[in-house]
């Protein structure tokens, strides 16, 4: 009895969640790179990496209408994000 009742709440929880907006593949997109002078911060940062090519880790912008990009750095020329 008690272990139906939970595996209904984490199901119910879980159905909760996904409708509350959870990942879709049509939240995220690719920053072509002729459209970099679009942000200055974004553009400035870009300029940076070209000066140390083995850096690595990543950096939140906050572009047009308060939405959040992120640059992400691999430090390898050879390794992308898929």
């Amino acid at each position: 009895m008690k272990k139906t009742f939970i595996v209904t709440i984490l199901f119910v929880t879980a159905l909760v969640l996904a409708a509350c907006g959870g990942y879709t593949p049509h939240n995220n997109w690719v920053l072509e790179k002729d459209r970099l002078d679009e942000n200055s911060e974004m553009e400035n940062f870009v300029i940076s990496l070209q000066n140390n090519p083995h850096k690595r880790g990543f950096k939140v912008f906050t572009i047009s209408e308060g939405r959040k990009m992120v640059g992400v750095l691999t430090g390898d020329a050879e390794k992308s994000l898929n």
